[in-house]
């Protein structure tokens, strides 16, 4: 859950789409986001010591020019989704 992180800057900042994260678009915002210079493509995630917990979304999967994810150090399970 996005409240016990330590660092959420970005992710719900308002307005939020439907989903209850920050508008589409937004992501170069985010932290542990980068994307390329269009903003149009995530190409790393960084949430490293960051409380999170629960499950990797199999969403990951779908971010086809992800090219770094680096989870390490949080109470997450699951498999991390190809895509």
């Amino acid at each position: 859950m996005v409240t016990n992180w330590l660092n959420k800057c970005g992710w719900k900042d308002a307005p939020l789409d439907a989903d209850g994260f920050a508008m589409p678009g937004t992501e170069n915002n985010w932290h542990g986001i980068t994307c390329d210079t269009n903003n149009t493509r995530v190409l790393a995630i960084n949430l490293d010591d960051n409380q999170l917990t629960g499950t990797i979304p199999s969403e990951l999967g779908n971010l086809a020019n992800l090219k770094a994810l680096s989870l390490n150090n949080n109470q997450l399970c699951g498999r991390i989704p190809m895509n």
